[in-house]
């Protein structure tokens, strides 16, 4: 009858909750599609590195901000877990991370990175209960209490034993959902059916809390799900259905805290799976049906924050489950749609929101103006209405034109407020003129243009309004500037048509008008600066000039301020710009220099000197002295990332409101600070040669680390395991995609490499035997940097033939055999010296005629050195033939210029043929690019080049395979039947890159790139890309028996993106100091290339920079680069 009321009860609270949302959080959710693997997250943990653990209904996960790693159970694999179904989590004191399943519980060694199970053996009398795990408890003296649905098992590690608690004499239900042990070691027991228990360690039994319904003060119901303990000693009890307990430990007194629908301010379910206290010492509470309800410290009230279907930054599921509050205060929450993440310091900003269907709400979303007058009254302008906003009430009283009204406002679409005398308010709308409104009366007294009146507005389409002292009201309009008395309404138009010469503006249009402290008036347009004295009425404009890098920077005028240090700053769609008065010149600010975008609306200055500027791109905090920009976006909680021009305030609080395209924000700028949690950086992923590396994994059978990489801080590797990859983490997991990284591989190149989150993995190749150490360092998700890298030193040995011992034992072996030979040679010279003495005489004899077969030889060696001569050079003009036929066999560059309207072509041969080659071709679909390198160098490659010309024509152009993939298999297939390698002891081949290009017809480019042991890179949206080619060669019999299949990797390109195919020549090219050219300099090489719109001079800065580079080194390898736009 129980589990009956609450399924109805629980209906009620469904249905309750689809009206009732009152919390305005933003949650982060991670999901599906992010990589976890089961959607319903029992149990969360974050453990003593940093990662982030979740148990889920199939398979366990570790997250590092960025991906998941899984890991499940295999039936064939003992060193699994024992069940993939996963109720809790918990990491012990040493580090090993204990999980409870469906049928026991299995312990993790993160360093070993294995598992050890726990499950019940009906042979053993100690062994763990039979049961599902729901909690588990690392108890104050070391053991591990696991609570199940079939008792409570002990585990003492120390004598590797259980202690089973499941008789009725033991426990009051044998159905234990939660654990907790208090700070003063007590140990509670929350029980299905049997309530509240308390352990009792000397009498090893359990003094139980149940439902009284007489007493008021006992606990509201006998199924404790869930318990917690706070900050302030209070137990806190989680119910199935009879809502939350606070338990007093020295009253054992029970206060009860239940769902009311009437009351939105009540807990919103009364089942109860999770609770924690969070740092700021708010109670979170996990429902079932009500999501999640928060009781902030010293409130009665909760606040609820549920799903909302129309909102992907609302919780993801009214079923919660698991909370865990993690080092950075980081609120995660495991549902039944995946896991949502709050966090309490992301939205550093108040948020109000456009609700046009709120009579009482904001009436647009686009704010064009914010004035708090002198009564503390806040006013708004939109673009659907004048508004007086209650901030307390948060309602707006929305005024809007009537045509029927002449008092009414005159234009709906209000650009600027100014106040007058306390009384006044002045409009500048776009169409309607200027208005005066009675703050008293609430009439409106508009003024327009009229053609026939010379001293009327100048356009009815104002954009800006200046007071000047108490009287005058400058109006900016699309035609002139308006000089408004606002007593007498006498107004005086300038503009480049005025009759009097004092009124003559240098440019149609005023955007924005400011009088500096000097008295001068600066007058900002959309065709440049204009300044006004008004003491000599004269006037001089300032604007662009494409030749003058000191110029202005754009000659569209957004703002123009004045610092409090006189410094006269204008705000352009080209930058911020700061003006020196002596030399009459700009000093200019743009995103090279942290800005996030070029167009400035607004400056506000705070209490340090800050100026604080709205962009197209988010809010910048800029520093004018440090010249430093810390950048602000939507995902901090600002209405949108783009603004309005005049769209701000600063009020008499200190607070800053700044609107844009989706209402306001309201802040003080002293409680916008960054983050100073210090995360800990982590390597999610080592690869040696490839090949990803946990403990006691094998490379061509070493074992590369004894334990986990994380554990690891020397890594050893023999001459040939010198590729080597590192992926690294931040684990502050606000914002992972803002953590910013810096790493470097000390002994390779000692400067600092900066990476984004999306450039977290670097690899090293070709490295040389000697001494590496790896350091990197990252940020938290505000951009403060961790002070200490994580390092790691890498060691790779040297052949045995380059170790010292062997050189000195090569040495010693030497010496002694010139010894020998020397001992050997003086005894033999003084034996052929008796010898000759006695032959001297016969020889002499002979003398004449030896000297004349001398001289007939001498005459023969003459003719055999003209023969080798001619031989040789017959054997150069082969080459050089060799060489003509080899070019016959590639694009000319005619070719490639009807396939690539921008490209260059890199293509430079060790020695006269190349073993490089590379190959066009287009159909009426598709354009093909190809890039390869042979095995070996001179006439050999050369060969090999033409066969895989040869080839690949027969493929494409007769065969007509088109797929990349598809064409790299044809070639493999092809070589080795060329070669004769199926049983043959040629292991010739070559490595391939191969693009196929195809227009969308959308302004998109299809690029499918396929590679054997290749590597592509394409430069998009400012960035260099890496796609990396199967690890599988062209030809050779140590590939003959592999099974793997060349996959297509396919991406799209914009117009003017870059796409680069080379060989590894340019990277492997060394200089006099044996130091290499590297992918580093390569890719930034290329980088510069792509930023260029001409590719005309690529291929002779690419010959200069090689040559600078290398020297008087001998060129090492074939080089092929080849770069095209798009």
């Amino acid at each position: 009858m129980k589990k009956i009321t609450i399924i109805l009860l629980y209906q009620i609270v469904l249905l309750f909750n689809v009206f009732a949302q009152e919390g305005d959080a933003k949650f982060k959710n991670i999901g599906l599609e992010d990589g976890l693997s089961q959607s319903t997250v029992f149990a969360i943990l974050q453990d003593s590195h940093g990662f982030m653990w979740f148990g889920t209904e199939d398979g366990l996960n570790r997250y590092d901000g960025y991906e998941f790693k899984v890991y499940k159970s295999d039936p064939l694999d003992k060193n699994s877990l024992a069940n993939s179904y996963i109720y809790s989590l918990l990491e012990d004191k040493n580090g090993n991370i204990w999980v409870g399943t469906r049928i026991g519980v299995t312990k993790f060694d993160p360093q070993k990175e294995i598992f050890t199970r726990f499950i019940h053996n009906p042979n053993e009398t100690n062994s763990i209960i039979d049961g599902r795990v729901l909690a588990i408890l690392e108890a104050q003296d070391g053991k591990l209490w696991f609570t199940m649905n079939n008792g409570v098992s002990v585990y003492d590690p120390v004598k590797n034993t259980f202690k089973n608690y499941y008789d009725q004499k033991d426990l009051p239900s044998r159905y234990v959902n939660s654990i907790l042990q208090t700070k003063n070691g007590t140990i509670w027991l929350g029980t299905d059916e049997g309530g509240l228990c308390k352990f009792l360690p000397e009498s090893e039994s359990f003094l139980t809390f149940t439902p009284d319904p007489s007493d008021k003060y006992a606990i509201s119901d006998a199924d404790a799900f869930a318990l917690y303990e706070d900050s302030q000693g209070f137990l806190w009890v989680g119910t199935y259905g009879g809502g939350l307990n606070k338990f007093d430990p020295e009253t054992e007194k029970f206060k009860h805290f239940r769902f009311d629908e009437n009351n939105p301010h009540s807990l919103s379910s009364d089942i109860v799976f999770d609770i924690k206290e969070d740092k700021s010492g708010s109670l979170w509470v996990a429902t079932r049906g009500g999501g999640i309800s928060v009781l902030k410290k010293g409130e009665k009230d909760f606040t609820v924050f549920k799903n909302i279907p129309t909102s992907n930054s609302s919780l993801s599921h009214d079923e919660v489950w698991a909370i865990h509050i993690d080092e950075a205060n980081l609120i995660w929450l495991g549902t039944g749609e995946g896991i949502s993440i709050y966090d309490p310091k992301q939205y550093k900003f108040e948020h109000i929101r456009p609700n046009e269907a709120d009579p009482n709400g904001l009436p647009h979303s686009f704010i064009w103006d914010v004035l708090e007058d002198s009564e503390g009254t806040l006013w708004v302008a939109t673009n659907n209405g004048f508004t007086k906003y209650d901030r307390e009430k948060n309602t707006f009283k929305v005024y809007k034109h009537n045509s029927e009204d002449p008092k009414s406002i005159s234009s709906n679409r209000v650009k600027a407020i100014i106040e007058q005398n306390k009384r006044y308010l002045w409009l500048a709308t776009n169409g309607g003129g200027i208005c005066r409104m009675d703050k008293k009366t609430e009439e409106f007294l508009t003024f327009t243009t009229d053609k026939n009146n010379p001293s009327s507005l100048a356009s009815n389409q104002v954009w800006d309004l200046f007071k000047e002292g108490e009287d005058i009201l400058w109006v900016s309009s699309n035609v002139g500037l308006n000089k408004f008395n606002m007593k007498t309404f006498e107004n005086i138009v300038y503009s480049p048509n005025a009759s009097k010469p004092e009124y003559q503006l240098k440019s149609y249009g005023a955007e924005v008008t400011f009088i500096d402290s000097d008295g001068i008036m600066w007058i900002g347009s959309e065709n440049g600066l204009n300044r006004y004295d008004p003491q000599s009425k004269t006037y001089k404009i300032y604007k662009h000039d494409d030749d003058d890098p000191n110029s202005l920077s754009e000659d569209y005028i957004n703002f123009i301020y004045e610092d409090k240090k006189k410094r006269l700053w204008i705000g352009t769609g080209g930058g911020l710009n700061l003006f020196e008065p002596k030399t009459e010149s700009f000093k200019t600010y743009t995103e090279e220099d942290g800005l996030p975008n070029n167009v400035i609306y607004n400056a506000i200055e705070d209490k340090a000197g800050n100026l604080w500027l709205t962009t197209n791109l988010g809010l910048s905090k800029f520093n004018p002295d440090e010249m430093t920009f810390r950048n602000y976006t939507a995902s901090d909680g600002l209405q949108s990332n783009e603004f309005n021009r005049n769209a701000y305030e600063v009020l008499s609080s200190g607070e800053f409101i700044v609107g844009g395209v989706n209402g306001f924000n309201i802040f003080h700028p002293d409680s916008i600070k960054d983050s100073d949690y210090v995360p800990q950086i982590k390597i999610t992923q080592f690869d040696v040669l490839y090949n990803s590396i946990g403990a006691k994994d094998k490379i061509n059978g070493n074992i590369i680390l004894d334990k986990s990489i994380n554990y690891t801080s020397e890594v050893d590797l023999n001459y040939a395991e010198n590729v080597v990859s590192f992926e690294f983490s931040s684990l502050h997991f606000a914002q992972s995609n803002k953590n910013k990284y810096k790493y470097k591989l000390e002994g390779f190149n000692d400067n600092w490499v900066e990476a984004t989150a999306n450039q977290r993995r670097v690899t090293y190749t070709n490295l040389d035997p000697k001494e590496y150490t790896f350091k990197v360092l990252a940020t938290n998700s505000d951009g403060v940097w961790v002070k200490e890298p994580l390092a790691i030193n890498l060691t790779v040995h040297p052949p045995f033939w380059m170790t010292w011992w062997f050189r000195i034992t090569i040495i010693m072996v030497f010496l002694g055999s010139v010894y020998s030979w020397y001992s050997y040679r003086m005894n033999k010279e003084l034996r052929q010296k008796r010898e000759l003495e006695i032959k001297v005489a016969q020889r002499t004899e002979k003398i004449l005629i030896q000297s004349k077969e001398l001289e007939q030889q001498a005459e023969e060696l003459a003719v055999q050195r003209d023969y080798l001569s001619e031989k040789n050079e017959l054997i150069t003009q082969s080459i050089r033939y060799a060489e003509t036929i080899q070019q016959a066999f590639l694009p000319s560059k005619d070719n490639l210029a009807e396939l690539f309207a921008n490209y260059f072509l890199f293509f430079k041969g060790k020695d006269l043929v190349s073993g490089d080659f590379y190959w066009a071709y287009k159909t009426t679909d598709f354009t093909f690019i190809v890039v390869a390198d042979c095995t070996g160098h001179g006439v050999p490659g050369a060969f090999m080049s033409m066969i895989g010309t040869s080839l690949l024509n027969k493929i494409v152009k007769e065969k007509g395979i088109y797929d990349p993939a598809q064409i790299l298999e044809e070639l493999k297939l092809q070589v080795t039947q060329s070669l004769r390698q199926e049983k043959g002891e040629n292991s010739d081949g070559m490595d391939v890159s191969i693009c196929r290009i195809e227009s969308m017809g959308d302004g998109n480019i299809q690029v499918n790139f396929a590679g054997a042991k290749s590597t592509l890179l394409y430069f998009a949206n400012d960035e260099m890309h890496r796609l990396k080619g199967d690890n599988i060669r062209i030809g050779g019999i140590w590939r003959n028996k592999d099974d793997k299949s060349f996959s297509n990797k396919k991406f799209f390109l914009q117009p003017n993106d870059t796409l680069f195919l080379l060989s590894d020549g340019l990277a492997d090219q060394n200089n006099s100091d044996s130091k290499k050219f590297g992918s580093q300099k390569v890719e930034e090489l290329l980088i510069s290339f792509a930023k260029n719109s001409d590719f005309s001079l690529c291929e002779k800065l690419l010959e200069n920079e090689l040559d600078s580079f290398r020297q008087t080194a001998p060129q090492r390898d074939d080089i092929t680069v080849f770069g095209m736009k798009v």
